[in-house]
């Protein structure tokens, strides 16, 4: 079949979808403590309560997730029919 796109219209882009294993956030959580805040995510400062900004509260250190590298999506499996 002959490609009907207009000179300089990119190819469209297979479809995507949120990836299963770190729902779209592009990272996962290790069970290593989090190298910033040492496994204490809060700090109470003048009854504040600070949140460490490397691991979001988790406590835990985040990698790339291996699924989607990071992206947070992965290409959806082909139509069935």
């Amino acid at each position: 079949m002959k490609d009907e796109r207009p000179a300089g219209v990119p190819a469209v882009p297979a479809p995507l979808r949120i990836c299963p294993r770190c729902t779209g956030g592009g990272q996962v959580s290790a069970a290593e403590h989090c190298p910033e805040c040492l496994g204490q995510p809060y700090t109470n400062i003048d009854g504040i309560m600070l949140v460490c900004q490397a691991c979001h509260g988790t406590g835990r250190r985040n990698l790339p997730c291996p699924e989607c590298g990071g992206k947070g999506t992965v290409a959806a499996p082909p139509a069935s029919g």
